[in-house]
């Protein structure tokens, strides 16, 4: 699978994670004043979690440009000691 297809997964994922929380909260009988409260919450925890989700997605993604540099350098070193 490639980056941009995850990627697009995991941002569809979120978001609908996003909606389904505030639709939630919408329909929750409680007062006005503590919804947007729990709101406020639960939008700061929803893009605490975004911004480490996409942390890791970075380090993972540097990992594999990392393995994959690796491989073609053998590669290269490998067939270059065949024309030799």
């Amino acid at each position: 699978m490639s980056n941009d297809s995850m990627g697009g997964i995991v941002l569809g994922l979120l978001a609908g994670a996003a909606i389904g929380v505030g639709i939630g909260m919408l329909y929750a009988p409680q007062p006005g004043r503590r919804t947007r409260r729990n709101l406020q919450k639960q939008a700061h925890e929803f893009r605490n979690r975004a911004e480490h989700f996409g942390e890791q997605v970075k380090e993972r993604a540097e990992e594999a440009g990392e393995t994959v540099k690796k491989s073609a350098e053998k590669y290269r070193h490998d067939m270059l000691a065949k024309l030799d």
